[in-house]
């Protein structure tokens, strides 16, 4: 990507995208961006393509006020250039990424001492590395299984652990368990965040049985992370008291542990708008008037087991959600669209809608509050 050139108030930049594939052969070079056309019929046997990319990408580009043009060389590879003009504001101002805590929790966070349970060298490597970056005074330590962290907690004594689930050895549970029955305090009210991959209703349900506080889905996301850790710290309960508490709210909600204290975040929003408030205003005004509406799809689609009206509705929704910095781990609404597609999985779609529900009552509630 480079300047070009500046006219008046507007800025040229040119996007360009190389590729050392098979090439364009010279006669065929002027007519790619054709409708329904491909260099050569052994281009649409190998590698299948209907002929439409090219010609809807040119479109798009015009729109934008831009072109796109291309150079290729025969088994050698291609360059596609794509050049845009963009107004240059007269005001430009940075839009800062928000914080996601206070100043004063990010304080508290940086006095923390915690253990970091990975069996994997590269997964542990990445950890350890944001953790440093996203909490500079954080004192870590690392296990690379269940039974190294209990051992280790037994020795000394920790603030948070980060558990993997799936490790040789002893696994996550197991090791949380062991923990929770047979430490001594405070070793065994150490507050302990799963890491997983593994985020369906019952892989959650199993961590808060075995004695987990909450959970962050890998590969994480900083900020749920901090929140997360932030959570557990000021929950003051004893841990086999909160636990309990947790398998109850979650029970009562259907298998769902407890909702992030934020559901919804800015952040994305700001930085697409170019900082607008108007603009964000406009997108959120939009969402709460069209994900109710979705939602009540959504409902009336699980009562008359319309399978094919919930995909729609949970389709239609998942951006949406997106926007507004609903994170998938919390709404579940990508498992929904899927689920309404296999008959197999009919049967999680009433808790998976229940937790919807609740999701987007905290949704609205928060969105209609910041406006």
């Amino acid at each position: 990507m480079n300047s070009i050139k500046k006219e008046d108030a507007k800025l040229y930049i040119q996007f360009n995208v190389t590729d050392t594939g098979i090439g364009i052969a010279p006669e065929h070079v002027n007519s790619i961006f054709d409708s329904f056309t491909q260099a050569g019929a052994d281009t649409t046997r190998k590698f299948g393509g209907t002929g439409l990319g090219l010609t809807i990408s040119r479109q798009l580009a015009g729109l934008m006020g831009g072109d796109i043009c291309v150079q290729s060389v025969l088994e050698k590879g291609t360059t596609f250039s794509t050049i845009l003009a963009f107004e240059v504001a007269e005001v430009q101002e940075e839009v800062k990424r928000s914080a996601v805590l206070e100043k004063e929790a990010m304080q508290q966070l940086n006095r923390l001492k915690v253990l970091l349970v990975e069996d994997n060298e590269f997964n542990r490597m990445v950890a350890e590395d944001t953790l440093k970056e996203i909490i500079p005074g954080l004192r870590l330590q690392t296990a690379v299984n269940g039974s190294d962290a209990v051992t280790r907690l037994k020795q000394e004594l920790f603030d948070i652990v980060l558990m993997d689930i799936q490790m040789p050895v002893m696994d996550g549970v197991t090791a949380t368990k062991t923990i929770r029955n047979t430490l001594q305090e405070p070793a065994r009210s150490v507050k302990i965040i799963a890491m997983t991959a593994n985020v369906l209703q019952e892989d959650v349900q199993a961590y808060f049985n075995a004695g987990m506080n909450a959970y962050v889905s890998k590969p994480f996301n900083s900020d749920e992370l901090l929140l997360k850790m932030d959570g557990v710290l000021h929950n003051n309960t004893a841990v086999t008291g909160n636990v309990k508490q947790e398998e109850k709210k979650a029970k009562e909600e259907k298998g769902f542990p407890p909702l992030p204290e934020h559901v919804t975040d800015m952040s994305f929003l700001k930085q697409f708008t170019g900082g607008n408030p108007d603009k964000v205003q406009k997108y959120v005004g939009m969402f709460l008037e069209n994900a109710p509406k979705l939602l009540d799809n959504i409902e009336k689609g699980l009562a008359a087991k319309d399978y094919q009206a919930i995909k729609i509705a949970a389709h239609s929704m998942k951006p949406q959600m997106s926007y507004m910095g609903i994170k998938e781990d919390v709404s579940n609404i990508f498992l929904i669209e899927q689920s309404s597609g296999e008959s197999a999985h009919y049967e999680a779609l009433p808790q998976l809608v229940s937790n919807l529900k609740r999701l987007c009552s905290k949704a609205f509630e928060e969105l209609k509050n910041n406006k």
